[in-house]
């Protein structure tokens, strides 16, 4: 059982005892990026193209599943939900991966800065920075130059 240091208390318990689950954190986000998209074209009578949904339903499940354990692996975590965010940033609507694009990176890099010591934590905001760069990630696609999805 791990102890805060700061605190002397265990950080997987509320300030009532009770231990804190937070492994469905990530379906909030996953709501919020069916109601962001394709729910949004929805409602204004449109329809998303072709396997667009499927794409995106796919992704969107594989990013939420990998959120859900990023307690016991938060690197590979990270990692998987970057690279699931640069594959899906080309083929698909900006809106697709609007959400957990950029809140399923940020709660990524949380769970690493909170599970491993801080110069893990630097290290993968500064080659996630990095790659986003180098790579010209945005939050409107692949090659768009109107600013990084930094997170």
């Amino acid at each position: 059982m791990a102890r805060c240091p700061e605190r002397g208390r265990d950080p997987s318990l509320d300030s009532s005892g009770n231990e804190l689950n937070d492994r469905l954190l990530p379906a909030p986000p996953l709501g919020a990026q069916v109601a962001v998209w394709p729910g949004a074209a929805w409602l204004r009578g449109g329809t998303p193209s072709g396997a667009d949904p499927l794409a995106a339903a796919l992704l969107g499940g594989l990013v939420t599943v990998a959120l859900a354990i990023r307690g016991t692996r938060p690197v590979p975590v990270l990692v998987l939900v970057a690279a699931g965010r640069a594959t899906g940033a080309q083929p698909l609507p900006a809106e697709a991966l609007a959400v957990l694009g950029s809140a399923g990176v940020a709660l990524a890099l949380f769970s690493v800065a909170v599970e491993r010591e801080a110069t893990t934590a630097w290290l993968c905001v500064g080659t996630l920075a990095l790659w986003q760069l180098a790579h010209g990630l945005s939050p409107h696609g692949l090659g768009d130059r109107q600013g990084l999805d930094l997170v």
